[in-house]
């Protein structure tokens, strides 16, 4: 399985923010410059990755033992603020499905230094609380879903999100593209 999205779904084991299509890649910009960055938890396991921007607005991550993970982000505002979203299961042609879910979202926040941190919100406690409160479904067991049906109450949900150090990814650069 890919490491980066191994890495966003274990700072969100207590469940997560999905929905069905709220953002395609035409909804994309690229909101983190090319080049070399290590990602991982703060006190984890890290690993490297290239960063592309693809003409489509998506961005590419690119590990020496992973698949190539491509990621949207879309801003939330001036402040640096951004949703992240990943396809779960996207198809075998690489688009989209229909699936009820085919979607998860997180939170991106630009840091001064020129790093990024991933916020993976949980579907638990506070987390499940304000998307509730934006108009998320919350289905409740094992790993519980805030499921979003439009991009409002997502956005609404993620700039009042908590930001718990202890669960986030640190995207930090190290090198220009080459």
């Amino acid at each position: 399985m890919r490491f980066l999205l191994i890495a966003i779904l274990a700072i969100g084991l207590s469940g997560c923010w999905t929905g069905l299509n709220l953002y395609r890649p035409s909804d994309a910009r690229p909101a983190i410059p090319a080049g070399v960055y290590i990602a991982g938890e703060p006190k984890g396991p890290q690993r490297a990755y290239r960063v592309t921007a693809l003409a489509n607005g998506m961005t590419e991550f690119h590990g020496q033992e992973d698949k190539d993970q491509v990621y949207g982000f879309a801003p939330l505002g001036p402040s640096g603020l951004f949703v992240a979203w990943w396809e779960i299961e996207p198809g075998s042609d690489g688009r989209p499905t229909d699936n009820d879910e085919n979607q998860m979202y997180a939170l991106m926040v630009r840091r001064r230094d020129g790093s990024f941190r991933i916020y993976a919100p949980a579907c638990t406690d506070e987390g499940a609380k304000i998307a509730r409160k934006y108009g998320a479904a919350v289905e409740g067991g094992a790993s519980p879903t805030c499921r979003f049906a439009n991009r409002a109450s997502l956005e609404a949900s993620l700039r009042k999100l908590p930001r718990n150090e202890a669960d986030a990814l640190d995207l930090v650069p190290v090198g220009p593209t080459g």
